[in-house]
């Protein structure tokens, strides 16, 4: 095997027991991922509104603010509003994904569990 940096170059490849065994994992924590993600997902959103009214109070303070000062809040705001509300959009849709995904995986488990168990009655 070739080794780089004592790490092997390519991943061992795992027996069935072993792979049904990482997907049971996978299934089982699933639910809390995406619990995870969907909380994640609405700080992101509020730190994005929270960052906007932030940024859009200094305006409304009555600080007078010259020409290029307004150009670089303006690119601030929408740079890192627009960055939190793509980070809630991405991890919303990994809740979704998590939540109603890995049909593939549970059918692979229910008929690994069904052809294990038959096969122990032959």
């Amino acid at each position: 095997m070739i080794k780089i940096l004592s790490r092997p170059l390519w991943c061992r490849v795992k027996s069935d027991a072993e792979y049904i065994e990482t997907v049971r994992k996978r299934v089982r924590i699933r639910k809390r991922v995406a619990v995870i993600c969907g909380v994640s997902s609405l700080v992101f959103f509020v730190a994005a509104i929270w960052v906007v009214n932030l940024f859009l109070g200094l305006f409304s303070e009555g600080h007078r603010l010259n020409a290029s000062a307004v150009r670089v809040l303006g690119l601030l705001v929408g740079g890192l509003g627009g960055f939190l509300v793509s980070a809630a959009i991405l991890h919303l849709a990994f809740a979704m994904n998590f939540l109603f995904g890995y049909r593939t995986e549970r059918l692979l488990l229910k008929y690994f569990d069904m052809a294990s168990s038959t096969k122990g009655n032959l």
